[in-house]
């Protein structure tokens, strides 16, 4: 049924709303148009989701299509309006073309909400981070955690920022300034315990190269140092003393891309 013919009211509501921003229209702003009632407007809108001109994002809220067109164009624009919050993890390092290989979901950091939806050819993530769900901005008209906000999520959440190897060459590429470095200890000093200073400490001193902000940022964090950590996961490893840390995933692995 997808592309099938439209009727001549459905017609109408899709010439009147096919040169929506960004692709995407509202019940809200539907309704405003005055083209039916409700109940006949509902029921035009849900045909049309059946036969493919629409696409429902979540409730009250549509994509809209094309013949024979793909769903989903840019499904880092329209993240945040299959989900509430912002692109976070490893889909922002994507966007913030901090790295290379584009995620197989995009991810989107929401305040409490946690669910999967497939649109089209793509997969999208909701992934509460309760109190920590802040620091994002407008990018390309996407709403996307900061720079630093974003290696911050990666670096409490390192599954999702696509492992270590990944968030250290992230951190690299970024070449963050005095202002992100500020920022990203901002989130630190606000949530996290030491561990996450000795953690990020360890990993910038095996950078291959590191500029005056990075040594600022490891003299910062090895006065958290304490307890015995591990790096990743209860595992076997090499213990750091300096960092009090196990190392159970590898210095070369760490430092894969960069050889």
């Amino acid at each position: 049924m997808k592309n099938a013919t439209l009727s001549p009211l459905e017609q109408k509501v899709y010439f009147a709303v096919r040169n929506a921003g960004e692709g995407v229209v509202s019940l809200e702003i539907i309704r405003s148009l005055r083209l039916a009632d409700d109940r006949t407007l509902l029921f035009v809108l849900s045909n049309m989701v059946k036969k493919g001109w629409l696409t429902r994002l979540r409730r009250g809220v549509y994509l809209v299509g094309e013949p024979g067109g793909s769903v989903v164009k840019d499904a880092f624009l329209i993240a945040t309006y299959v989900f509430p919050g912002y692109v976070a993890f490893s889909s922002a390092l994507y966007v913030h073309k901090l790295v290379d290989v584009m995620p197989f979901e995009v991810q989107v950091a929401t305040r409490n909400e946690s669910m999967v939806k497939r649109i089209g050819e793509y997969s999208f993530r909701a992934i509460p981070i309760g109190e920590r769900h802040f620091g994002s901005e407008r990018k390309d008209g996407r709403t996307i955690s900061t720079v630093a906000k974003t290696i911050y999520d990666c670096l409490t959440h390192a599954e999702l920022g696509g492992g270590y190897p990944q968030i250290l060459k992230a951190i690299y590429e970024a070449n963050l300034s005095k202002t992100q470095w500020k920022e990203l200890f901002y989130y630190a000093e606000k949530f996290e315990s030491n561990a996450f200073y000795q953690r990020l400490g360890y990993l910038l001193s095996i950078m291959p190269k590191k500029d005056k902000q990075i040594l600022i940022a490891i003299k910062k964090c090895r006065k958290k140092t304490e307890s015995k950590i591990y790096l990743f996961k209860r595992r076997k490893g090499k213990y750091i003393s300096e960092w009090k840390l196990v190392d159970d995933v590898g210095r070369e692995e760490l430092l894969s891309w960069w050889y």
